[in-house]
């Protein structure tokens, strides 16, 4: 989905997707592009790139030593990561804040659905095929997450406006009629 600015120009709501494996790079010297297997967008500088998976993946590796789990989100200034760990595979969608957590999961759970879907799990996937073709087909999972989102941070947005303090504990008839008339009315504007 993606949204106007003042100015008239479109700003993406996700701002980068990448699909790390981090048993390409073990040592301090290992080069980090040597893990990236895709990096949305594909403008981003190979610098850029860089340093953002290896930040990211750092610090999900730091989190998982220290936790025993790798976090399912990351919160920076301005921007958040969804992250899933599957082996030594990295996958994380970068969405912008105002985006709600649960939207931003949800979306990253949708692009990785699609793609094992249609291609199988990544970590065999990659030993069979060339990057660049899947990096392709990756292209085509992001246009349609972004085209197709369909509003979901909107409908979680909206919920936080309702005034839950007229919310009766036996009447949640009400109160789903209440989120279904204010999301109603948010799609509107």
């Amino acid at each position: 989905m993606a949204t106007a600015d003042q100015k008239g120009t479109t700003t993406s709501w996700c701002s980068y997707f990448f699909l790390y494996d981090s048993s390409k790079v073990k040592e301090e010297g290992d080069p980090t592009s040597a893990g990236i297997y895709y990096f949305y967008p594909s403008q981003t500088t190979a610098d850029q790139q860089e340093l953002l998976c290896g930040q990211v993946a750092g610090v999900v590796c730091c989190i998982t030593e220290i936790s025993g789990s790798p976090p399912a989100l990351i919160r920076l200034r301005k921007l958040k990561f969804a992250v899933q760990v599957s082996g030594e595979y990295l996958w994380a969608l970068g969405c912008v804040i105002d985006v709600p957590d649960v939207s931003c999961k949800h979306s990253l759970d949708h692009l990785i659905g699609i793609f094992t879907f249609y291609n199988g799990a990544s970590q065999h996937i990659y030993k069979l095929r060339e990057k660049g073709a899947l990096a392709r087909q990756w292209d085509i999972y992001m246009r349609h997450i972004q085209e197709n989102s369909g509003g979901l941070h909107r409908t979680f947005n909206s919920l936080w406006n309702l005034d839950r303090t007229d919310v009766i504990h036996g009447d949640l008839r009400t109160f789903a009629n209440q989120v279904t008339e204010y999301w109603s009315s948010t799609v509107g504007q």
